[in-house]
């Protein structure tokens, strides 16, 4: 058996815009400015990302203003609405069936 030649990192580049054709662990982010560079922190939405480091002073906030429950005690006391309003559908009860009354 003879060894096959070596392949580059992706066989089949397909659309060289989706294919990824750099050898891994050849780049470092010093030699390439497009991998070295930041994310901003405004965009920055995963829950890895916001846990990834520890929380600074600047970062956590100054004051907390928890939100009133009482709308909910309320309804746990007194229950839900109950919407007694006038009632337009039919009730199909009281529909006469012809083929009794034959």
């Amino acid at each position: 058996m003879s060894n096959p030649e070596p392949r580059g990192p992706c066989a089949n580049p397909g659309n060289p815009v989706f294919s990824c054709m750099i050898k891994p662990g050849s780049h470092t982010p010093s030699e390439d400015p497009a991998l070295a560079r930041s994310q901003n922190l405004m965009y920055k939405t995963t829950s890895g990302d916001y846990g990834a480091r520890s929380a600074t002073f600047e970062s956590s906030p100054c004051s907390y203003h928890p939100i009133s429950q009482s709308f909910s005690q309320h309804l746990g006391l007194c229950g839900m609405f109950q919407d007694n309003s006038f009632n337009t559908s039919l009730d199909h009860r009281y529909v006469c069936n012809n083929n009794l009354i034959k």
